[in-house]
């Protein structure tokens, strides 16, 4: 599969609902699409995508031919391109243990309500759920194109190779900054602050006191990390089990 899908005038008439199409037109839109393409990242096909956002601008050039030069407009519908490639990215939520951002984005992307929390120790589950709900959405079965590997990613394309969807997980330094330990642990584990209070063995409202600003002890922090490191730990042995019990229903079926 080449880097990029060559643009037909048929494929620019389907995203634009037009029965025709000036030579003019699909010159630009093509060099346009080939040069945020380049810019934005080589590695992702996302023509029909494009195609398709240009279609609800399309007021802003269809008509300036004889107006601008081609450059001015391609030039000018590249950058709109890229503006649009760099909002379309859509924040599925975060993982305060290992700090990581979930993103997604692609043609299907803003139509999938991710059901299974996304985190990476849900990978599996998140892989099966996104395949079914792509299909039906396509209208043929589509496979992940990557593994599970290092990468932290889950990518699936259509036969022609155009991106449909990528989950990504990104490491979140400025996390933990934003949340203090007690909110992290709460929010980790799904626990109310009396709670933790109950885990640690100390007065229902010292985590109170700690999430306001008063400083916990060194001892408090390192028991909270702990709970973290525990919770961390759980869900990478559930992800196994996930794994494992994928492959028994692969053998089985």
């Amino acid at each position: 599969m080449s880097k990029y899908v060559k643009i037909t005038e048929d494929m620019i008439k389907e995203a634009f609902k037009e029965k025709s199409i000036s030579a003019f037109n699909v010159g630009v839109i093509s060099e346009a699409i080939y040069i945020a393409n380049k810019k934005h990242n080589g590695h992702d096909i996302r023509t029909r995508e494009i195609l398709d956002f240009l279609a609800t601008i399309k007021d802003e050039f269809w008509d300036l031919e004889n107006k601008m030069p081609p450059k001015q407009i391609w030039d000018m519908l590249a950058k709109k391109i890229l503006e649009y490639l760099k909002n379309s990215v859509i924040v599925l939520g975060y993982d305060v243990v290992n700090q990581e951002k979930a993103v997604a984005y692609g043609r299907v992307a803003r139509q999938i309500k991710l059901d299974t929390d996304p985190l990476y120790s849900n990978y599996y589950l998140i892989e099966e759920e996104l395949k079914n709900k792509i299909s039906s959405i396509v209208g043929y079965l589509v496979k992940p194109s990557s593994p599970q590997g290092a990468d932290r990613y889950i990518y699936f394309a259509d036969n022609d190779g155009e991106l449909l969807y990528v989950l990504e997980w990104h490491f979140y330094a400025d996390y933990g900054k934003e949340q203090n330990i007690v909110k992290r642990v709460c929010a980790e584990l799904g626990i109310t602050q009396r709670e933790l209070a109950e885990r640690m063995g100390v007065h229902q409202n010292m985590p109170a006191k700690w999430s306001s600003g008063d400083e916990p002890s060194q001892m408090a922090v390192k028991f909270m990390e702990l709970l973290l490191e525990h919770e961390k730990i759980k869900r990478q042995l559930d992800k196994f089990k996930q794994g494992f019990a994928l492959i028994d229903e692969a053998k089985q079926g």
